[in-house]
């Protein structure tokens, strides 16, 4: 299993265990290509101001200045943006931090407009409405703060939105919500696509050598043979994924002749654990190892991407899932089973690390599946 981080709010960087992408939270004393979101939104849809497209080129134009790529537009930093500046108006503050619960940092807000981003950073600015093109000033002002300049030509930087409110007939208020996404997640959606059952890989061992076989949950695997340098793998098709089943190990000298049990125990699909039973005989065979893949998922979640994705992994309450597809499209399971599972978006660093670039939550229950962003750190 890989261990996996996400840069989250309200610290620079949060180690969940791996990579980071640095990200800065900079209060902004100056002087002052998604369409749709990928998670049902709570909040309203508002529209750009005519400031935006300015701020964006005049961005892009500073950050070409220094060999950097452009960024590009996303609705739902946008989205994020817009109602961060209206609520500072509207509450009369000014400040990378909310007053409104959920909606306390950047990375809170990208999810209250129905975006999965975890790596996310935020410039503000507050301008004179007298004294000239607003959208020059802001940039200008962000370039010549230390900080603001760094954020703003971060490399990692992928996309962009601003907001943009008027604060009094003579200020204004300027928000850019910046984000590194690599992956570009254009799509997310989830579905039930059967009843969830298991297929259980279990490893045996054993120096007498004979034939063993698996059963338990209303499933029976083929006799297979033991040999008794290399043992044996029998796979068990169909366990339910929905609740912990009894198995058993069974073992005989020869086919045809009775089994003999032998090791036993309980398989939990949630924590993926063999748990045997301290009563059960190893005098022919014993279980070395049980290993679990989903054989026809419960409920099953797509993922689309803008471009190719050449590496991928997927965390399921923080285990590392199979995925099925390719290319811009990969689809994976969650057990169908009800309750909340928190899914992890990233890419590999290593065997062992990767670097998570979208969270959102599965929501299980009564039949129904949904999506919904994680919970608040």
């Amino acid at each position: 299993m890989r261990a996996t981080l996400a840069a989250v709010a309200p610290s620079p960087m949060r180690w969940r265990a791996a990579l980071g992408a640095l990200v800065f939270w900079l209060a902004a004393g100056l002087a002052p290509a998604l369409a749709q979101a990928l998670l049902p939104p709570s909040l309203p849809v508002l529209p750009a101001h005519p400031l935006e497209e300015r701020l964006h080129v005049l961005v892009n134009r500073e950050r070409a200045g220094v060999g950097l790529h452009p960024l590009r537009h996303h609705e739902a930093l946008a989205q994020a943006a817009r109602h961060h500046a209206e609520e500072m108006v509207r509450l009369g503050y000014f400040s990378h931090v909310s007053p409104t619960p959920g909606r306390t940092q950047p990375v809170e807000r990208v999810a209250a407009v129905g975006g999965t981003h975890v790596a996310v950073g935020e410039n503000l600015a507050a301008l004179s409405i007298v004294g000239g093109d607003l959208a020059e000033r802001a940039v200008a002002g962000w370039m010549q703060s230390e900080d603001h300049r760094g954020n703003l030509l971060r490399p990692g930087w992928t996309h962009v939105g601003f907001g943009v409110h008027e604060a009094s007939a003579r200020e204004v208020y300027v928000v850019k919500v910046l984000a590194q996404d690599p992956l570009a997640l254009s799509g997310l959606a989830a579905s039930r696509d059967g009843p969830a059952r298991l297929a259980l890989r279990f490893e045996i061992a054993g120096s007498a050598g004979g034939w063993v076989s698996v059963a338990g949950g209303g499933s029976l695997a083929p006799p297979t043979a033991l040999d008794g340098d290399e043992g044996a793998v029998v796979v068990v098709e169909g366990v339910d994924a929905s609740a912990p089943t009894h198995l058993r190990l069974e073992w005989t000298a020869e086919p045809g002749a009775a089994f003999v049990g032998q090791a036993s125990g309980w398989f939990e699909p949630n924590e993926r654990a063999w748990t045997p039973d301290w009563s059960a005989s190893t005098a022919f065979a014993e279980v070395v190892d049980v290993a679990a893949t989903f054989a026809s998922p419960g409920v099953v979640i797509r993922l689309r991407f803008e471009a190719l994705v050449d590496e991928l992994v997927v965390f399921v309450d923080g285990r590392e899932v199979p995925l099925d597809g390719g290319g811009a499209e990969a689809a994976f399971a969650v057990p169908g089973r009800d309750g909340r599972y928190a899914i992890d978006v990233a890419t590999p660093l290593s065997a062992e690390r990767a670097a998570v670039w979208h969270a959102f939550e599965v929501v299980v229950g009564d039949g129904e599946v949904s999506l919904g962003a994680p919970p608040a750190p």
